[in-house]
C-alpha cells in the first residue's frame, strides 16, 4: 500500500536547492542555467542575469536584468535600474544588493553599451560628471512610477532622459526626484 505525504501536501522538488541559494549564496548550476533559458523563452525583454555584485559579500542570489518590461507585477519596490538617453529602461527584478554599476557591466558585457571592462575604468564611466553621463540611475517606487535613485544628482538635467523613457514607456510615470521623496 502506497502512503501520500498528507502533511506536506505542496512541498516541491528543489526547495532545499532555494533555501542552499537564498541563505549561502550555493547556486546550483543546472537549475539556474535551466532557469534561465526558461525565462528567456518566455520573456523576450530578459537581456541577462547578474550574478555576482560589485558589492561582494553582500549579494543575495541571481537578479535579472529586464529591457523595457511591460508590466511591473513581478517586481519589488525600491528595486534599481537605469535609463539610457535613447530612453531605454533596464531593470532589475529584485533588490539583493545590486547597484547600477553593476547593470552597466552587464550592459557592456552584452555590447549594448560602449565602456570599460575595468572596475577603476567603470567607476569613472558611471560618474555624475556631465561630460561623461551616460544614463541615469533611478528606483522603482511602486505603482508603475519611477524616481531618481539616492546616487544620482537631482541637479543634473535628467529630463531628456525620463522623457525619452516615457515615450518608450507610456505606461510608467518618470519623476524628476529623489525615489525617496515621491508620495504614495
Amino acid at each position: 500500500m502506497k502512503r501520500r505525504n498528507n502533511f506536506y501536501p505542496r512541498l516541491q522538488e528543489g526547495v532545499a536547492d532555494k533555501y542552499a541559494e537564498n541563505e549561502f549564496h550555493i547556486v546550483d548550476d543546472d537549475a539556474f542555467r535551466f532557469e534561465q533559458r526558461f525565462h528567456k523563452e518566455n520573456n523576450p525583454s530578459l537581456i541577462g542575469t547578474i550574478t555576482q555584485s560589485w558589492r561582494g559579500s553582500e549579494f543575495k542570489g541571481p537578479t535579472n536584468i529586464y529591457k523595457n518590461p511591460q508590466t511591473l507585477d513581478n517586481f519589488k519596490p525600491f528595486v534599481r535600474g537605469i535609463i539610457l538617453i535613447n530612453g531605454d529602461l533596464y531593470l532589475a527584478d529584485n533588490s539583493s544588493y545590486i547597484l547600477h554599476i553593476d547593470i552597466i557591466k552587464l550592459l557592456i558585457k552584452k555590447g549594448i553599451v560602449n565602456g570599460p571592462a575595468d572596475l577603476k575604468k567603470l567607476e569613472d564611466f558611471c560618474s555624475d560628471d556631465i561630460s561623461v553621463k551616460k544614463f541615469v540611475g533611478i528606483m522603482y517606487f511602486g505603482r508603475n512610477i519611477f524616481g531618481i535613485s539616492e546616487t544620482v544628482e537631482i541637479d543634473f538635467d535628467n529630463m531628456p532622459y525620463l522623457s525619452a523613457a516615457e515615450k518608450k514607456n507610456p505606461q510608467y510615470k518618470f519623476a524628476n526626484k529623489s525615489v525617496f521623496t515621491l508620495k504614495t
